[in-house]
C-alpha cells in the first residue's frame, strides 16, 4: 500500500454526518490484487457497520492513479488537493 487519503466532504469540513453522506477514502496500491482489495472492502464494511457511517473506499493501482492525473480528471485532482494523507 503506498498511500490512503480521506477525501470528499469529511476532509473538506463540510460533511453533513451519516445519514447524509458517506466517507470517501482513496487508496493506491502498487498493484491492484483482488484479494488484498476484498482484505480493503471487508474492513471498510467492518468500520461502517460498528460506527453506522458509510464507508466508501476506491482502491487504485499506481499506473490507474497516474492515468487519472494524466487524464486531468476531477476525481484525481480532489484526492490530491483535499485529501488527507492517513
Amino acid at each position: 500500500m503506498r498511500w490512503i487519503r480521506l477525501f470528499g466532504s469529511l476532509a473538506r469540513g463540510d460533511w453533513l454526518g451519516p445519514e447524509e453522506s458517506d466517507v470517501d477514502v482513496a487508496v493506491e496500491v502498487d498493484r491492484r490484487e483482488f484479494r488484498e482489495e476484498m482484505g480493503l472492502v471487508d474492513l471498510a464494511t467492518r468500520v461502517s457497520l460498528k460506527h453506522a457511517v458509510a464507508i466508501n473506499p476506491k482502491v487504485f493501482s499506481t499506473e490507474e492513479f497516474a492515468r487519472l492525473r494524466a487524464r486531468e480528471l476531477a476525481l484525481a485532482e480532489d484526492i490530491l488537493t483535499e485529501g488527507i494523507v492517513l
